[in-house]
């Protein structure tokens, strides 16, 4: 395998990204031209619940995910 090819170059992803953001700009646009205000409503709660999921994994599930420091060795019988 050669080294330098382990990457895709620079044109091409840019080329790959260009045509799924155009993609995706004309899906937006039919969708707005089919459903309206409603696909803006929805698109709307949509980013909503993903913004609340990604605050529920930053109070909860990245501290969690760390590893927990061990708790003082204290002994329960006097010597």
């Amino acid at each position: 395998m050669n080294p330098e090819r382990s990457f895709p170059p620079r044109r091409q992803t840019f080329l790959v990204l260009a045509l799924a953001a155009g993609l995706a700009c004309i899906i937006t646009l039919y969708f707005l031209l089919v459903a309206g205000q409603f696909f803006l409503a929805v698109l709307t709660v949509v980013g909503g619940l993903i913004v609340l999921g990604f605050l529920q994994y930053l109070i909860w599930g990245w501290p969690m995910s760390r590893p927990a420091s061990s708790p003082p060795r204290t002994s329960h019988f006097p010597r």
